[in-house]
This record gives C-alpha cells, structure tokens and sequence, in this order.
C-alpha cells in the first residue's frame, strides 16, 4: 500500500510541474494554439433591378409574340415612366368571345428574392366592364429559350401575384386576357377602353423593393 501511494504522489507530482510549465510557457507568449476559423455561409446579393422593360412587338423574336401592341416601360431617373399594352379592333365591329396575348420582354440586373404582379382595376370605358374581361393565366419564361419560370397562374384583378427568387436574365412575361362576353367599342380611332393597370414590384432580401413599373392594359378601335 505504501508503495502504491508512492507511485500515485508521483504522477501527481509529475503533472503539477507540467501544468506550472504549460502556465509559464503561454505567459511566455512561447505556446500557440491553432486558430479556429468560424463556419460561414456565402449568401448572394438579391439586389436585382429592371434594365428593360417591355420591347415592341416588333422586336419579339419568334416563336414569341404579342396580339398587344406593346409600348416598353422607360427609365427616368430612378423612376420608370408606364407603359403599355394595346389591343385594337375595327370601330364599330363586334369582337366575340376569345383570348388574347400580351408579351413583356424584360431584363434582371441580378437576382430577386420575387417579383410581384398586380392587375389594379382600371375601367374606364362603358363598352367593356369588368365582368366580362378575365385573366386566365399568367406566366414568365426564359427569354427567348422558353423555359417556364413562374406559372402559368389565373390572375383575379386586384390580386397580387408572389413569383418566388428569379435569377438575373431575360425573360418574357405572358399575360393571356379573354373576353367572356361580345365586345363592340364604338369611336372614330381615338377611343381607349382601359381594363386594368399591371403593377410589377422587384423585392430583394435586403432592401425591399428596388424598383417597378406599370403597364396599363387598354383596347381601343
């Protein structure tokens, strides 16, 4: 027994004066410890913006296009200025039940956490009310390989529409419009009948919404 307690004074012994050199060692500035480097998590900016909006229909290429006439969304400042999406018919002809298709070429700078989509009321004229104009799908793909990107998704007016991130590129928005009831707009060439406003809202992860632009859907004759 003595001789086990001996042994067990020892190696207390010996462990005492390892502690006391590691203590002078570090005091010393002689011992160094590897450095533990935090964990991160690369995150991407979503701080894309509209570098277009809108091209004419002239422009579209095939097999794109747009029964619209499109008038492109300009930037002004840090502002863009409205566009358009046009369609017309003959004065005085009956234009029956059908759908018709609008297509908005645009532009990301980079990516989005989403793009929102609303169609705002805007009717303004009594040949067409609001019963009788439907927005039966709303879709965005890449432009111009046609690959599906959001929807396609039945629009309500006043509804707002989340995409969900794009990333940056070129796409085209296809908003299909029908009438459910026949139309007759009556004029000389001037008369615009407006059916609703598309307002598109870019929000990124940081700073919220970056920017936007309106489009107002209108028939004339």
């Amino acid at each position: 027994m003595a001789q086990d307690r001996s042994i067990l004074w020892t190696v207390a012994g010996i462990l005492a004066v390892l502690a006391i050199s590691v203590w002078l060692l570090e005091q010393a500035g002689m011992l160094k410890y590897p450095t533990t480097v935090p964990l991160s998590v690369p995150s991407v900016a979503n701080n894309g913006e509209y570098t277009e909006f809108g091209v004419a229909n002239s422009q579209l290429q095939s097999p794109f296009y747009s029964l619209y006439a499109i008038t492109p969304a300009k930037l002004s400042g840090n502002s863009y200025v409205n566009g358009s999406a046009v369609f017309a018919i003959a004065t005085n002809s009956t234009y029956n039940p059908n759908t018709e298709l609008a297509t908005i070429v645009f532009q990301l700078s980079g990516p989005v956490s989403s793009m929102q989509l609303t169609a705002t009321p805007n009717f303004n004229n009594s040949a067409i009310t609001s019963s009788e104009i439907i927005v039966p799908s709303v879709e965005i793909v890449s432009y111009p390989s046609n690959q599906i990107v959001f929807g396609p998704e039945a629009m309500t007016i006043g509804q707002t529409l989340d995409t969900g991130a794009i990333p940056a590129g070129q796409y085209a928005l296809e908003i299909t419009t029908q009438n459910t009831a026949p139309i007759t707009l009556k004029g000389a060439s001037t008369v615009v009948a407006g059916l609703f406003k598309l307002g598109t809202q870019l929000v990124t992860s940081s700073t919220g919404v970056t920017s936007s632009s309106n489009f107002a859907f209108a028939w004339e004759d």
